[in-house]
């Protein structure tokens, strides 16, 4: 007990007191703290080094454009662009996710974009749990799976999850479109299910890959066939109504074209929502991707949807996968 009483003294007769000491104490185990953390999660993450590298669906508040994480393996860089527009709340809902191949042999990239529909929550809730969906069965999937045959199990997936949310009363009520691709060994496989697009843009030409299943693909058929006119198809009320979409129950229409795409060095993959396209002329889309880099050409975008400032703009939502 002298001691002690000798020991606090000596503090005391010094200019350090105390209550000083103590948070120097605390100090120097928190740094302690940080530094076993640090340690541990670097162990970790060379222990799970063929885990998957996901990104969850995701909202920006202040950045509209993004640049993907995606690794040095990656076949493609990856760029985000993402708003409200003039929406009370954010209906988009994107995410993508990075599997590593087996073997070491590079690795496959999933980016999907989903828009949901049918009020304020419902919409939000929907897509983002179609999203979720397809992020959380791929991570878990075999990376030695067909691509195609994955992306067909993955729609079906997240038709099942938003089915049993919905229940029997609320089906057909709300739903969500959602486009989505894989690009793995080379070539590109994709997915879609309402009026989301999905381009591949070449030799400074932008090609829309998937087909709009919406009751307007229904009337401009009409028009082919003579049975009605062109006047009638623009002009119907109905025009806009999708045949088929994630929410409906037994989905109708699921398009994953005629097979995969070859992939070309400099191609450019493009998931949009209708904000972007409803908005910008195809044209002049194609004409920033001709003028611009990547990263820049979703900046130029989103410039392009502020400056036309449409009064009700809707969300609007890109993701852009550029090959290697």
């Amino acid at each position: 007990m002298t001691e002690s009483k000798n020991l606090l003294t000596g503090f005391a007769e010094t200019d350090i007191s105390i209550p000083l000491l103590i948070i120097i104490i605390a100090m120097v185990a928190a740094l302690a703290v940080v530094a076993v953390v640090f340690i541990v999660l670097k162990k970790k993450d060379k222990a799970g080094a063929e885990d998957p590298i996901t990104r969850a669906p995701l909202i920006q508040a202040n950045r509209a454009v993004q640049s993907m994480e995606l690794s040095e393996n990656a076949p493609v860089l990856g760029f985000s662009m993402h708003g409200i527009g003039q929406r009370n709340s954010q209906q988009d809902s994107y995410g993508y996710a990075e599997k590593r191949m087996k073997g070491g042999a590079g690795s496959r990239v999933l980016a999907v974009v989903a828009d949901g529909m049918g009020g304020l929550s419902d919409g939000e809730r929907i897509s983002s749990e179609v999203v979720e969906s397809f992020i959380n069965d791929y991570n878990v999937s075999d990376p030695t799976c067909d691509p195609w045959e994955l992306l067909y199990q993955l729609v079906q997936n997240a038709a099942g999850v938003v089915n049993n949310d919905l229940g029997p009363e609320g089906i057909g009520k709300c739903g969500s479109t959602v486009a989505a691709v894989c690009v793995s060994g080379g070539l590109l496989y994709f997915v879609s299910v309402g009026d989301s697009h999905i381009y591949l843009w070449r030799d400074q030409v932008l090609y829309q890959l998937n087909k709009d299943h919406n009751y307007a693909a229904v009337l401009d058929e009409q028009v082919k066939k003579g049975e009605i006119s062109q006047n009638e198809a623009l002009t119907d009320p109905n025009r806009a109504a999708l045949t088929s979409y994630i929410g409906m129950g037994e989905l109708t229409e699921i398009d994953q074209g005629e097979g995969p795409v070859e992939l070309m060095r400099g191609d450019r993959i493009l998931l949009m929502s209708d904000g972007v396209f409803g908005t910008i002329p195809t044209n002049e889309i194609n004409g920033i991707l001709s003028t611009q880099s990547s990263g820049e050409s979703c900046g130029a975008m989103e410039y392009a949807i502020r400056i036309a400032d449409r009064m009700h703009q809707d969300n609007y939502t890109c993701l852009l996968l550029e090959v290697k």
